[in-house]
C-alpha cells in the first residue's frame, strides 16, 4: 500500500468531532416511470460525493458552520477523479479532510443506487474494497488527533480490525455509531458497552439483539422498550431506533440510578425526493446535540427534523442544512398541528 502524505495536521485548540468511515462517489438513478426488468427507461442520473461517514461529517459541518473545522473526517481515498469530487464537495460543505489518506494503488469507493417511483431505493451496488486499507496502522497515525476529539463518530463500514483498534485504544472518548445495515451492524455487538450512542433502524436492532417481534407489534412502545432494555443490559447508554414513516424511538439509561427514559416521536410529514441520506442526517443531529449539551428529548426532535429535511432534497446531503432550518421545520410542523 502506497500512501500520499496528507495535508499537514490542523490545529487542535478548539473542540472538534471526528467521523471515521466511508467516503464514496454516489451515482443515483431516478426513474421517470415504473422500473421493468431487463429494460432501459428514461430517468435522471446524478453524481455526488457520499458514503455514510462522509454524509454524517458533511451534515455536521453544516450544523456547526460557526465553529471552524469542528467536523473532521478520516477515511481513505484513491488517487483518482472520484477523490477530487469528494474533496471539492468537502471544501464546499466545510468538512475537514486533512486526516484522510490518499492511496496511489487503490480506487475511491463508488456507490451506485437506483430508486423506484416512490423515491425509495430499489437496488444498489457498492464498490468498497478500498476500506480494507483503512487499517489500524493508518488510524494509529492519527492517534493524537483522535484522542483529543470530544466526540468520535464511527460507521459500520469499518473493518473488524479497525473497529477493534478504535474501541481498544480510544474508548475513553464518547463514541457514536451508525449501524449502516443489518449485515454490518453485527460487528458492533461486542462493543456495545463502549458505545455512548447507537443509531439503528428496526432491522439493524433485530440483527444485533436477536429480538424479533411480529409485523403487527414491532412498532409498539412495549416492543421497542423491550428491545432497548436488551441494549442497556449490554452496557449501551443511549439508543435511537429510526422507524421510517413511524418516526423515531429513543431510550436512555442512567447507570447510576438505573432510571430509563424513553419516548417515541412521530415523523414529520414530508414529500420525499430521495430516500437516501436521512439516517446520516439523524446521526449528525445527534452529534450536534452532544456538542451543545442538549437534552436527549431536544436532540431527538432535531434529529427528526434533520431526517425530514434530508428526505426533502434530491441531494443526499441537503445543501441548506442548518440549525435555523431545523428549528424552522419543527416550528412549521407545530403550527400546522394546531
Amino acid at each position: 500500500m502506497t500512501l500520499i502524505d496528507p495535508t499537514p495536521q490542523t490545529d487542535i485548540v478548539s473542540p472538534y468531532a471526528i467521523t471515521i468511515g466511508a467516503a464514496s462517489v454516489d451515482i443515483l438513478g431516478t426513474p421517470m416511470s415504473a422500473l421493468k426488468p431487463q429494460n432501459s427507461i428514461v430517468g435522471e442520473i446524478s453524481i455526488s460525493a457520499g458514503g455514510v461517514g462522509f454524509n454524517i461529517a458533511s451534515n455536521l459541518a453544516l450544523l456547526t458552520k460557526e465553529r471552524h473545522n469542528y467536523s473532521r473526517f478520516i477515511s481513505v481515498l484513491g488517487d483518482d477523479a472520484n477523490a477530487a469530487v469528494i474533496r471539492q464537495q468537502a471544501q464546499t460543505l466545510g468538512v475537514d479532510l486533512q486526516l484522510c489518506q490518499q492511496l496511489t494503488d487503490a480506487k475511491t469507493s463508488v456507490y451506485l443506487s437506483v430508486l423506484d417511483t416512490q423515491k425509495d431505493m430499489h437496488v444498489a451496488i457498492n464498490d468498497m474494497a478500498i476500506y480494507q486499507q483503512l487499517t489500524s496502522e493508518v488510524l494509529a497515525c492519527h492517534a493524537m488527533q483522535i484522542d483529543q476529539a470530544e466526540l468520535l463518530i464511527l460507521d459500520a463500514n469499518l473493518s473488524a480490525t479497525a473497529l477493534a483498534y478504535l474501541f481498544d485504544q480510544h474508548k475513553h472518548t464518547a463514541i457514536f455509531v451508525d449501524a449502516v445495515s443489518a449485515t454490518k451492524a453485527v460487528k458492533m455487538r461486542d462493543y456495545l458497552a463502549d458505545i455512548d450512542t447507537l443509531k439503528v433502524n428496526l432491522t439493524e436492532a433485530e440483527a444485533l439483539s436477536n429480538i424479533v417481534f411480529s409485523e403487527q407489534k414491532k412498532h409498539d412502545i412495549s416492543s421497542l422498550t423491550a428491545t432497548a432494555a436488551w441494549f442497556h443490559q449490554q452496557g449501551l447508554r443511549r439508543i435511537f431506533i429510526t422507524l421510517a414513516a413511524q418516526g423515531m424511538f429513543y431510550s436512555e439509561i442512567d447507570f447510576v440510578t438505573a432510571n430509563i427514559t424513553s419516548r417515541k416521536i412521530p415523523a414529520l410529514p414530508i414529500s420525499i425526493e430521495n430516500g437516501n441520506g436521512a439516517g446520516d442526517a439523524v446521526v449528525a443531529a445527534l452529534a450536534y446535540g452532544f456538542s451543545q449539551q442538549l437534552t436527549t428529548e431536544q436532540t431527538a426532535r432535531y434529529a427528526t427534523a434533520a431526517a425530514a429535511i434530508a428526505l426533502s432534497h434530491q441531494a443526499t446531503v441537503h445543501p441548506n442544512m442548518s440549525v435555523q432550518l431545523l428549528e424552522t421545520t419543527l416550528k412549521k410542523h407545530e403550527n400546522s398541528a394546531h
